[in-house]
Order: C-alpha cells, then structure tokens, then sequence
C-alpha cells in the first residue's frame, strides 16, 4: 500500500512510502527514514501518529499546520510492535484517498550527533540523548544497593539502605521500607497475575497506606531477579530505566522501545500508564481519571488493606520512634489505619484538622453518593470510609475509617437529618456494601438509644 507520511515541523514535507499492509510500524519508521540522510541518523527515535481526526484523514494543508504535543492533540501514537492492517491503523482493505496524509511524523528535537552513547538493553540500542542522564552515580548507587541487600523480606522487618543511599537517589524519599506482612503475599499475587492471567494489574487502595513504598519493593524483588524495569510517577514526571548493568534517567517520553519488550517491567504509580507490551503493575489511589481506562486492557485490579493497630505500633518502634505512643494511639483512634496520618503526619496540627473538614460535609445524600462512588478521587470520601479487602486482596466492602469517624458521622446525620437516617437504617434489607452501612450505623443507633433509655423501633 502507499501510505503519504508528514514530516512535523520540518521543511521536508510530504515523504511517500510503498510498504506491504502485513508490515510492522518499525518497518514504516525505518522506510521513512531512508527517504532523507537529515533524519536517518534519528531513525530509531522517530515517533510516527496516525494522521487522523475522528474518521478523517488530515489533508496535505492540514498536515503542514500540525505541531506541538501530538499525544494531547488527539493523534494516536503508532505502537512499534503493531502491524500496520491493525483495524486501529490501516485495516485489511486501506485505500490511499487523494490529497490524504496519513501519518505524521516527529523527529526529537535533538538530533544524534557523532560521539553519543549507544547503550544495548536486551537487545535493544538506546541512544543517550541530551534528554537523559546515563549512569547517574545516586541512582546507580540505589539500584546497586537494590540488587545486593540480602536482607529477608519478611513481615514486620525493615529494608535499610546503605548510609548516604536513597530510594530513587532522592533524600526526600528516605532510605527505608517498612514490610507489612500483607507485602510478601501481595507480590506474589502480582507476579502470577502478570505473567499467568493478564500482563496488566493494577492495585488500589486507600491514599496514605503506602502504595508508593510498595511500588519500591517491587523494584526490590525485580533488581533481585535481574530485570530490566521501567520505572514512572506523577512525582518525579520522569522514567527511570534500570537493567543488570545500566541505569538511565530519562524524560517521559523516553524508553518507549525497551518498553515494547514483554521482557520488560514496568512499574507506574499514580499517573495513567501507556499501552505498552512490558508486563504493567499500576499502584494509585482510586482516582477513575489515572485507573479506570488502563484497567480495560488485558486488567486485572487488586485492592491493599489499610493498616491494623499491631503494623501501625510496629512500624512505630523502628521507624517513627521519636513519636510518643500516645500520641500515635489517639491518631489511630481517629484515623484508622492510614499512617500519613497516624505515624508521618501524627504530629502535625494542620493535616489531623483534615478529618474534621471531611466530616463537615456529611449528609445523607452525601454518604450514599461516597458509597457509589468510592472508586473515584474523592478525598473527604477516602478520609471517612475504608476498603476492606479480603485475603486474595480484593474488596469485600467499604467500613467506616474507625469508630470514631462511625460515632461523628452518626451524630451529624442524627443532628440534621434524623428520619432519613431512622428510615434506612429501619428499611434497608439485603447484603452488600448498604447493608453493613446500615448495621454500622444501627450499631450506633443502639448504643445512643442505650444512652437515652430509648429503643430502635424496627419497621
């Protein structure tokens, strides 16, 4: 087929292509690339889109005014290892329309100039560019360090890094993790689940309960077994390429074609994954605008447990141990088992008042829509209820934080709304996530009625 292929940016413009349909993309890249010595030097870093709006291919005039983010445009990227007849690209039965372009072409705005690096990574040559840093001595001090502690990890015990090495390379992150005993068994679930079921896996949880530290123990366990990973975040707006002998830090938009490599690990937290073939764990807070797309393709989603009270006073002892356990007890109390709240923030004013604003806004309707909802990023929700996850880390139901957030709520729709709350806690029948809404807040129904000589009238 003969595909008309644009050149962004570039004074190039229109390059022709004859190239059979049952052709991959990186068959096109480097037939693109042969057609001009400017860009061939790039050619392995040439990123080509679909030059498509909703069912119409650009035109040629239309084409040559095309520039900026692509991606945040609406142009689909091409994936590397995809065919071409793809029913997403060219299909089965492509007819070339005259006057049509049909790809666009984006060539890194550094081109490759004699003397960078060339790294081979499984087989695949990454070229060093200006955009990245090969072998920075704190990363590579991390990854290291990663792959020689020999440290059990077991429940309850500390992974400490080496004095003057940090997670990531980044002192702001630290240099220890804390195993929850639920920490073992859970990468065992993700290693069967992306290699035996779906190569995708995300897991959720309650924000504060240490997603982010895990998304770290699987860089453990991975440097162990000698994998090459591909590392991301909102945080750090950056990817981080580690393998046996090379780490590199990159741009987001960097590593794309190790990442094409089912080989490949790739670990995101808190940031919508690309589609690629390296086997994808994603850790985040239920936030449907980072998760719920991602979970559609070849997905599986796991759930973390909050913390108990004996992980919590464990975590304490050897790793906030300055704080008083006072101090800690009375946090638990009112939080429940999140420790940014209850160890890292325990001690600061500001961010204890933030479950006083979520209770603030408790109503009824409130409360019903949170349940519906508590897959979403809604952080009042989330201070106030709890998924509560079983021991194949799936979510059995949502629970209020702790009795004291069970007591405040109650209080507050017993104040303002009093028969919508006698009506559904009388009425409501059944099982699921209601029901036991309904008995945590007829639990406290009794007890108040016990302290005001009165009984619950069933209906």
């Amino acid at each position: 087929m003969k595909l008309f292929c644009a050149m962004v940016g570039m004074a190039v413009g229109i390059i022709e292509v004859d190239i059979d349909n049952n052709a991959y993309v990186t068959a096109l890249r480097d037939a693109i690339a042969t057609k001009n010595e400017e860009i061939k030097k790039s050619a392995l870093r040439l990123k080509l889109f679909l030059a498509k709006k909703g069912n119409a291919w650009l035109t040629d005039t239309e084409a040559a005014g095309v520039g900026g983010d692509l991606e945040s445009l609406g142009f689909k990227l091409m994936k590397s290892v995809r065919l071409l007849k793809n029913p997403e690209y060219f299909g089965e039965d492509f007819q070339t329309g005259e006057g049509h372009v049909h790809v666009l072409v984006v060539v890194p705005e550094e081109n490759m100039t004699v003397g960078e690096p060339v790294v081979d990574v499984d087989g695949v040559n990454i070229y060093v560019t200006s955009n990245m840093t090969l072998n920075p001595p704190d990363l590579v001090a991390f990854w290291r360090a990663f792959q020689a502690i020999d440290t059990k990890i077991e429940a309850d015990s500390v992974i400490a890094l080496p004095e003057g090495t940090f997670i990531l390379g980044n002192p702001k992150v630290g240099s220890r993790i804390y195993i929850r005993p639920c920490y073992p068994q859970l990468w065992e679930v993700c290693w069967h689940i992306i290699h035996h079921e779906t190569p995708n896996l995300v897991i959720l949880g309650n924000p504060g309960i240490g997603k982010t530290y895990f998304g770290y123990l699987l860089l453990l366990f991975l440097a162990r077994l000698g994998k090459t990973v591909v590392y991301e975040s909102r945080r750090t707006k950056r990817r981080f390429l580690f393998s046996r002998n090379v780490v590199i830090k990159g741009s987001q938009q960097d590593f794309d074609d190790i990442l094409e490599q089912d080989t490949t690990y790739y670990v995101v937290d808190a940031m919508e994954p690309r589609e690629f073939q390296a086997r994808t764990i994603l850790v985040t807070s239920p936030d449907r605008d980072v998760w719920y797309t991602f979970n559609k393709i070849s997905c599986q989603t796991r759930y973390m447990p909050v913390w108990t009270e004996q992980e919590i006073f464990s975590c304490r002892e050897q790793v906030y141990s300055t704080i008083p356990k006072s101090v800690v007890q009375k946090c638990f109390y009112r939080w429940g088992g999140i420790p940014r709240y209850v160890l890292q923030y325990a001690q600061f004013d500001n961010h204890q008042a933030l479950i006083e604003k979520a209770l603030e806004v408790v109503d009824f309707d409130w409360l019903m829509n949170a349940y519906g909802k508590l897959d979403d990023n809604n952080s009042q929700a989330h201070r106030l209820l709890h998924y509560r996850v079983n021991e194949r880390f799936t979510c059995d139901y949502f629970g209020f934080a702790s009795s004291f957030v069970q007591h405040e709520v109650y209080q507050h729709l017993h104040k303002k709304e009093k028969r919508k709350l006698l009506e559904f806690i009388g009425r409501s029948v059944g099982s699921g996530d209601l029901s036991v809404l309904r008995d945590r807040l007829a639990e406290e129904h009794d007890h108040h009625c016990a302290r005001t000589h009165k009984k619950l009238k069933r209906f």
